[in-house]
């Protein structure tokens, strides 16, 4: 439908997105290259094209891609988050935080930012914001998530910035993970 009606390319994101979920990458990538080639100039097409580098392993040509996008584009919050991930596929952690913290404050309600964000949190009061934001926007459909994410930010009100990842008993000095 996409490659037969030009005016459906509007549709391209949502069609390479899916393929991609589906790890269908080779299909995306057909898609995506026709967009450039008919469009060179759309950032959106630049970032789905750093979206398959991604997924292929090529972190430099993915990074080079959302670097294009965000420069068409400096409100694109998907292309941040495309190179917070390149980040912090190289273990780039500071930089990935900040571009997650960006792209989550550019786009408040895309689950994936939101996630991704929450889940490198500098501190528990930015990651409950996050969440707070985040349920605030839900219609109340995804019940199990919704419930999750609940659960979560209220343990993370109830820790109160304790540390929580090892318990050292007085009986056995050696720590164990939780």
């Amino acid at each position: 439908l996409v490659a037969k009606d030009p005016p459906v390319s509007a549709a391209r994101p949502l069609l390479v997105d899916i393929l991609l979920d589906q790890d269908k990458v080779d299909a995306a990538e057909d898609i995506v290259q026709k967009g450039l080639a008919s469009n060179p100039e759309s950032g959106d097409l630049h970032r789905l094209k750093g979206d398959v580098d991604y997924r292929k392993g090529d972190l430099k040509s993915a990074s080079s891609e959302y670097a294009k996008a965000a420069k068409m584009n400096s409100k694109d919050a998907r292309a941040l988050y495309g190179t917070a991930r390149v980040a912090s596929a190289l273990s780039l952690n500071q930089t990935a935080f900040l571009l997650y913290r960006l792209a989550s404050r550019l786009a408040p309600h895309d689950e994936a930012i939101v996630g991704a964000f929450t889940r490198n949190a500098a501190t528990d009061q930015e990651q409950a914001d996050a969440l707070e934001r985040y349920l605030a926007s839900l219609d109340r459909d995804g019940r199990r998530r919704y419930q999750w994410l609940v659960a979560r930010m209220e343990l993370r009100k109830f820790l109160d910035g304790r540390r929580t990842w090892q318990l050292a008993s007085p009986y056995q000095p050696s720590k164990v993970r939780l």
